[in-house]
């Protein structure tokens, strides 16, 4: 099991944490469609509407969608492994953009709180 580490940014903490509660998926696009669809053909590999309510936040973006953007999957189709967000992205995600995907009820927010807080009782 990883422990978080002093040099770890707030991001790479919560999904050790999220890992290690196994409460996220930590994944990558694997195709580029449009704004709302998040493709991945080797980790969402649920059921139809498995993933419906679950936070996304890319990060790493290769392409022209801005890191740190967020939305909540409306609907997930197993046969095409899409995940379609709203509300959509300001550009489509392409292969290899980075996302976490956080089971419900969990949200980022609240995951970055509980860590910023354990932080300041430590110091």
């Amino acid at each position: 099991m990883a422990l978080p580490q002093q040099s770890q940014t707030l991001q790479q903490m919560r999904r050790s944490i999220g890992k290690n509660l196994s409460i996220v998926i930590d994944g990558s696009a694997t195709s580029t469609t449009d704004t709302s669809s998040l493709i991945d053909t080797k980790n969402l590999l649920g059921a139809d509407d498995q993933y419906n309510q679950q936070e996304v936040k890319i990060y790493d973006a290769t392409g022209s969608i801005v890191d740190g953007e967020t939305s909540i999957v409306s609907d997930f189709d197993s046969a095409t492994n899409d995940a379609t967000c709203a509300p959509v992205f300001s550009a489509a995600i392409t292969a290899l953009d980075k996302y976490e995907m956080w089971k419900t009820p969990w949200r980022i927010a609240d995951i970055d709180d509980a860590i910023n807080q354990a932080i300041n009782e430590l110091t």
